[in-house]
Formats: C-alpha cells, sequence, structure tokens
C-alpha cells in the first residue's frame, strides 16, 4: 500500500496482531509535523512491521502510549524533517532488528524501557541513538557520519551496549549524560569528531570493557577516553570501571592502562 499527504500515514490504535509489510507512507504531516507520522503504533501490542519505508513525514516509525511486544525489521527510514526516524516512547518489550533511518533529524530515540535493538543502522541523520529509558539492549547496531554524537544515553540506568560501532560522527562516538551502572562492552568508537567515549561527572558505576576507541577528539580537542567523575570505587581514579580498553589518548590518562 502506498500512503501519502495525509495527517498520518498508518496508524494502528489499540490494535494486536497485525502484520504491516512492504508499505509506504511518505509525506504525511509535512504541514502539520508535530502530528504527521508514517507510522505509528499507539498502545497495540504484539504487531510485525517488516520492509516499510516512511520517506518525509513529520516522523517515520512511532511506538507510543502501551505499546509491548511489537517487532520491527527491514524497514527504511528516510528524510523525514520534524523529528525522528524511529520513535519507541512506549512501555517496552518491543525489537527493533535491521532497520536502517538515513538523512532524519535523529535516528533512533529511546524512551520507552526495555527495548532491544539488533543491527539497526543511523546514517547522515542528526543524531544516531539516543536512549533515555532504561534496561535497554542494544547489540551490533552501527551510527555513522551523523551530525552529532553516535550513541547517547542521557538519565538512563543498567543499559547494555555490545558490539555496536559508530565511525566518523560530528561529536562523541558514545556519550553519558546522567548515566548510571550501564555495561559498555566490545563496541568500536573511530574518528568520531568528539571524544570516542566520554562518561560525564554525574555518570557513575559504569563499566567499560574491550571497547576500541581510536582517532577520535580530532574537532573538540578530546581524548578517545574521557571520564569526568573522580573518586569512588573504580578504576583509574574514577567512580566508574575501565578494563582493557584499546585507546590512543586518554583523560585521565590512567584509563590507558586500565
Amino acid at each position: 500500500n502506498i500512503v501519502s499527504s495525509n495527517l498520518d500515514g498508518i496508524d494502528l490504535a489499540n490494535s494486536n496482531q497485525n502484520k504491516l509489510t512492504g508499505n509506504t507512507a511518505s509525506f504525511n504531516g509535512v504541514f502539520n509535523t508535530d502530528a504527521g507520522v508514517g507510522f505509528k503504533l499507539d498502545s497495540s501490542n504484539n504487531n510485525t512491521l517488516s520492509g516499510n519505508t516512511a520517506r518525509q513525514n513529520g516522523t517515520g516509525f512511532q511506538l507510543t502510549g502501551t505499546a509491548t511486544g511489537n517487532t520491527l525489521s527491514q524497514n527504511k527510514s528516510i528524510s523525514n524533517v520534524a523529528n525522528d526516524g524511529f520513535e519507541i516512547d512506549a512501555s517496552g518489550g518491543n525489537s527493533l532488528t535491521s532497520n536502517t533511518s538515513t538523512g532524519d533529524p535523529e535516528g533512533f530515540v529511546v524512551s520507552g524501557g526495555a527495548n532491544t535493538l539488533t543491527n539497526n543502522s543511523a546514517a547522515n541523520d542528526s543524531g544516531g541513538f539516543e536512549i533515555f529509558s532504561d534496561s535497554n539492549t542494544l547489540k551490533g547496531n552501527v551510527a555513522s557520519n551523523n551530525l552529532t554524537s553516535g550513541f547517547v544515553l542521557e538519565g538512563s540506568d543498567m543499559n547494555v551496549l555490545s558490539g555496536n560501532t559508530a565511525n566518523g560522527n560530528g561529536s562523541t562516538g558514545i556519550f553519558l549524560m546522567d548515566s548510571n551502572n550501564n555495561t559498555i562492552t566490545g563496541n568500536t568508537f573511530k574518528n568520531n569528531g568528539g571524544a570516542g567515549i566520554h562518561a560525564d561527572h554525574n555518570s557513575d558505576q559504569n563499566t567499560f570493557t574491550s571497547n576500541t576507541a581510536t582517532g577520535n577528539g580530532f574537532t573538540a580537542g578530546t581524548f578517545d577516553l574521557e571520564d569526568d567523575t573522580s573518586g569512588g570505587s573504580g578504576t583509574a581514579g574514577t567512580k566508574n570501571t575501565w578494563h582493557k580498553n584499546k585507546a590512543t589518548t586518554a583523560n585521565p590518562i590512567a584509563l590507558l592502562t586500565a
């Protein structure tokens, strides 16, 4: 189906166990960008969206309300104009696999907890992956050539990020802001304009293990590894735990040998 130039494209409200495959939603909500969504799941559960395309809507794909147990795979969000490619405001328990966001204001924005994002890609967006919730799992995702950061955790606790890649982004590879007890393992952060990995002074009890961060900080004068905390029970004089990360520059410099 092709759905164009409406307020919203395809909207499921309190609607469960549907399958949306190979549909296209374009130019929906362009003149009312706060409301226009290509594909919306509003308090709708256990739906499957695969191979759909959202192009130049207000927002590409949005899960909101109490939407849980939904599966989104191999969908494309392209050049939506107002908000995000994939916006997960819902309660949680949703799975996003092998979706792509290109040219969106933000690629993937997750405000609901306990979601799983695997092998998704955000490229040439304003920002890549922004997490504002707890207990999410991000594995094998790629953020490349975005205007700002590849991955951001803000006010987010107990998330697990493993095997993700952030290369060539304008700002930080991954930035933790007011976020605690997260596990960052086996990720790669290369040639980003800001720091490769940056934990701000209010982010503690995080664990950074076996990550690779090289060639970062060339526009902001920052470092491959940067931890603004101090004291506590972490390593290298910080409140976080750093172990066997590969990097060239660090602040504090003791992170290189932690």
